[in-house]
């Protein structure tokens, strides 16, 4: 769902990376992250609770447990981050860029390694 949900950010960064639009790739690149976790996460969600109220079934409920905690917490500051560059500068310099991918990899670190 992911993969097709973020197909034409993926598309835009291979023709920009292609022509030396090294910006625009890299934009590209952390709007689809943004993108596709800020639109198939609640999507997601939803769908678990209405499964879960149609069903009664405790199949469909969703682990509140310290993954999905720390991706809650962690998505604010990566939105934030990247709201504050591009509303304060109107672009984004190298900097942020590498507090973004720091967010990110911990988000990614969080949901990985910690066992459920």
């Amino acid at each position: 769902m992911a993969f097709f949900a973020g197909i034409s950010e993926y598309i835009i960064v291979i023709k920009a990376h292609k022509r030396g639009e090294l910006g625009i790739a890299l934009s590209n690149v952390f709007g689809g992250m943004t993108q596709v976790m800020f639109l198939l996460l609640p999507f997601a969600l939803i769908v678990i609770g209405a499964l879960g109220l149609a069903g009664g079934a405790g199949a469909y409920s969703m682990p509140v447990g310290f993954p999905t905690t720390m991706l809650m917490i962690l998505l604010f500051p990566l939105f934030y981050a990247l709201h504050q560059y591009m509303e304060l500068e109107k672009s984004l310099c190298n900097l942020g860029a590498v507090a973004m991918t720091c967010i990110y990899g911990l988000l990614l670190y969080f949901l990985f390694s910690v066992p459920s």
